[in-house]
């Protein structure tokens, strides 16, 4: 056990029950979308843009206060629990593998991984953004 005062954080319960009700939720989101889109590698490329910018909207958002109490809860829940459930590294290079392999060309793979990254960062940038805006909005 770590002393107190030397950072370490203790595992409390009910952070616990936020991550794995968020990363249920956000697994089954994630399962609704590719059961709508008929297209894995289209439902990867939504579900992943789109928990960029939710992502980057939430840090945005939490930005600049102590990341503790309810704050800490509502990180923990939406974003390691929601959104790290909701999107997903390994469907990224399982439908890239697969557009490669289904009479695409690495040249189509390569393409799909690179909207995948670039598209990720601008959207995390833009969520960052438009989430420290909606703060300050709030606290102004």
């Amino acid at each position: 056990m770590a002393a107190e005062g030397s950072g370490a954080h203790r595992v409390q319960p009910h952070h616990l029950l936020a991550v794995f009700a968020g990363g249920m939720l956000g697994t089954l989101g994630r399962w609704a979308v590719g059961e709508w889109l008929v297209s894995y590698q289209s439902a990867t490329l939504l579900v992943n843009l789109s928990g960029a910018l939710l992502l980057g909207l939430l840090v945005g958002w939490l930005a600049g206060r102590p990341d503790a109490g309810r704050r800490q809860t509502v990180r923990l829940l939406l974003g390691t629990g929601v959104l790290g459930a909701w999107t997903s590294y390994s469907a990224l290079v399982i439908g890239a593998w697969q557009l490669a392999g289904q009479g695409g060309s690495v040249a189509a793979m390569a393409a799909y991984l690179a909207v995948a990254v670039v598209g990720g960062l601008l959207a995390a940038w833009l969520g960052a953004l438009l989430g420290a805006l909606a703060q300050w909005r709030a606290a102004a």
